[in-house]
């Protein structure tokens, strides 16, 4: 099982924040989650705007790094959750 990462940044350019996850589909929840609390966030003068930015990783071994994660059809997490209604 490969191991993943989200990652989401409430405010560009702060440090991202990390989940680990089992699966793509576990990701886009939680990525969902996040752009939803930061809506809320936003629209109840929680803190002001600002641009967001989020992501999945995975392990790689052979580079001993963390890499953006695709779908085998090239999707990126965003756009493999919208493809699956998720986001």
């Amino acid at each position: 099982m490969e191991k993943l990462r989200a990652w989401h940044v409430p405010k560009v350019p702060m440090k991202a924040f990390y989940v680990n996850v089992e699966t793509p589909e576990e990701a886009a929840k939680v990525l969902s989650l996040l752009s939803q609390y930061d809506s809320f966030q936003f629209k109840n003068h929680v803190r002001d705007g600002g641009f967001t930015a989020q992501g999945l990783e995975k392990w790689c071994e052979k580079e001993q790094e963390w890499q953006e994660w695709y779908s085998e059809g090239r999707l990126d997490i965003r756009t493999y959750a919208k493809k699956l209604k998720m986001m």
